[in-house]
């Protein structure tokens, strides 16, 4: 026997060649004749074969892998990858799977470099300066009863209060929190005078500091936004767009309109910006065009709040007041003791002659505003105008109903006895009588 290596890989070959043949037993009686081949060998081919019998729908290996190899299966294998590569670019561009960043929801940022010996704060500030920053805060500031408190809250809408605070306590910084909505006047008081600076300003919160010289300008924005470097597309835009909204309020324009571009540039189906783009059109008395960015926003949102009190604020100045009155409705439905929201729908309400609604709004106030220890002067100033209002134009309603009732009921006993009234002399009455008096006759 020749147990050559030359003769037995001629063997091999010739086993493999008859492995590809469809016939697998003649497949093993070539191989169990083929003297040439060492046991071992045999045996591992003819265990082989016998396992692909008893499986004949498996493809063989050597097929399985001429498969991988095709075309068509390389090019599918080639797309999905490139799909699954383009997917998870873009997601990790844009933080789909990232979560929102908290510091989106809390004054954070502008806590953490914030230094001042006697500060001036809102009520919005109030409990994040006692979580993150309890030691800018006076003993007095922790009694919610004490005056200082009580002033402090009641000073956003009455800057001659914050002025008579500010001789006594005088403050050497100003920390506002929240939406411009909520301390408008005070804002636009100081706006007025130029005592007090704005020296820092986020999407959060600005701070004004007396008499401190250079003015808040656009690259002293750098910090926050590398803050938000990493975040996703829709947060950076919703940094840049709430900042923009007070900077508009502060008299900024410029630099808002700036930052809008910029949030428009990364996410542009953002809400956010498109609000904040309708609230400077709106504060430019751009009518049409707010209301085209408001729309955007809510195609996007149909239930975005900022959008729908855009939207609102934009149908009371056209004087679209029964739209704004539904409008408004629906939002104090979702929001029911947001104060400014209640004093807004109050005036709504009284231009669209929705005087119960107008006395219920300013009637919760009140009862909010004497709990939480603000001012409710003006609140029973107004509500007790519109009461008398309401009370005057009710009286005369039901008066004029009355009055209109009678003179129906005097027209219709005129009819029934021939004449429109007592002394009518006028030409149908004389018709009438003289159609009765021509019916009674050939009745008779």
């Amino acid at each position: 026997m020749d147990n050559s290596p030359r003769r037995v890989t001629q063997g091999l070959n010739r086993v493999e060649f008859h492995a590809r043949a469809p016939n697998l037993d003649s497949t093993v009686r070539r191989i169990r004749g083929n003297r040439a081949l060492p046991t071992l060998q045999i045996r591992a081919t003819q265990f082989r074969f016998h396992f692909q019998t008893l499986f004949r729908s498996a493809p063989p290996m050597t097929d399985l892998a001429a498969f991988f190899r095709t075309r068509r299966m390389l090019a599918i294998v080639l797309v999905v990858l490139l799909l699954a590569g383009i997917v998870a670019g873009v997601g990790a561009w844009s933080g789909w799977f990232s979560h929102r960043n908290p510091l989106l929801d809390s004054p954070q940022l502008a806590l953490e470099g914030l230094q001042a010996k006697s500060l001036y704060y809102n009520g919005r500030a109030k409990p994040w300066l006692l979580s993150l920053r309890p030691d800018l805060l006076a003993p007095e500031d922790r009694n919610p009863e004490s005056d200082r408190s009580r002033g402090l809250m009641q000073a956003v809408e009455n800057p001659q209060l914050f002025r008579q605070l500010d001789r006594k306590y005088r403050f050497d910084a100003l920390l506002l929190t929240g939406d411009p909505s909520e301390y408008k006047p005070l804002l636009d008081h100081l706006n007025e005078t130029k005592d007090w600076t704005l020296r820092y300003v986020d999407h959060t919160s600005m701070i004004f500091r007396r008499d401190s010289g250079r003015p808040w300008e656009l690259a002293d924005f750098a910090p926050v936004r590398a803050r938000f470097a990493r975040s996703r597309a829709r947060d950076r835009a919703e940094v840049l767009a709430e900042t923009a909204v007070k900077l508009f309020a502060a008299k900024q324009a410029d630099a808002g309109k700036a930052l809008l571009d910029e949030a428009s540039h990364i996410a542009p189906n953002e809400p956010h910006g498109a609000n904040a783009l309708a609230t400077y059109y709106l504060g430019r008395g751009e009518w049409r065009q707010a209301m085209e960015q408001v729309e955007r926003a809510l195609s996007v949102d149909k239930q975005f709040l900022p959008a729908l009190a855009t939207k609102t604020q934009i149908l009371y100045g056209t004087r679209r007041y029964s739209e704004a009155y539904a409008l408004s409705s629906e939002l104090i439905e979702k929001l029911p003791n947001d104060p400014n929201l209640l004093f807004y729908h109050a005036k709504i309400a009284h231009e669209a002659h929705a005087y119960q609604a107008e006395v219920d709004s300013l009637g919760k106030l009140i009862a909010q505003a004497g709990a939480e220890g603000r001012p409710i002067g003006g609140y029973q100033l107004t509500s007790g105008r519109r009461i008398r209002r309401w009370a005057m134009r009710r009286g005369r309603s039901r008066r004029s109903w009355w009055r209109w009732m009678i003179r129906v009921c005097r027209w219709i006993s005129g009819i029934s006895r021939g004449r429109i009234s007592r002394g009518s002399r006028s030409g149908r009455g004389c018709r009438i009588t003289a159609a009765r008096r021509v019916w009674r006759r050939r009745t008779l």
